[in-house]
């Protein structure tokens, strides 16, 4: 007759602590897509493209830009005035990167060569 280990009170606070924070980034990933949904996303895809998103730590966020845009030379122009002024609108963002990005810094500039700030990029 095996006995089955007694489950320790550390191991069921880190499996909590784990679900609590996929939670969290299931929520911020949710509210970070909804904040893409018109005039970004239309903008993308009227240009044959697309964006995903994942979210690689607390508050932060990495876009991912797919078909035509992947290989786009304005795409820094499209991060840095329309998606990460977006993006950083939503509660519980701090940090927006993107996949494949030489600098985010150099999209950051963009952004404030246009006084881009985020109530703009979502304004229609």
């Amino acid at each position: 007759m095996s006995a089955e280990p007694a489950a320790r009170p550390a191991d069921d606070a880190a499996a909590a602590s784990d679900a609590a924070a996929s939670d969290a980034a299931r929520e911020l990933a949710e509210r970070a897509e909804q904040a893409l949904e018109g005039r970004v996303r239309q903008v993308v895809e009227a240009h044959g493209g697309g964006i995903t998103l994942d979210v690689t730590g607390p508050g932060e966020v990495r876009v991912n830009f797919q078909g035509r845009c992947q290989a786009c030379p304005s795409a820094a122009i499209t991060m840095g005035s329309l998606v990460r002024p977006a993006l950083l609108e939503v509660e519980g963002v701090s940090s927006v990167t993107r996949r494949g990005a030489t600098s985010r810094f150099a999209e950051e500039r963009i952004a404030r060569m246009f006084a881009i700030t985020p109530r703009d990029a979502v304004a229609s």
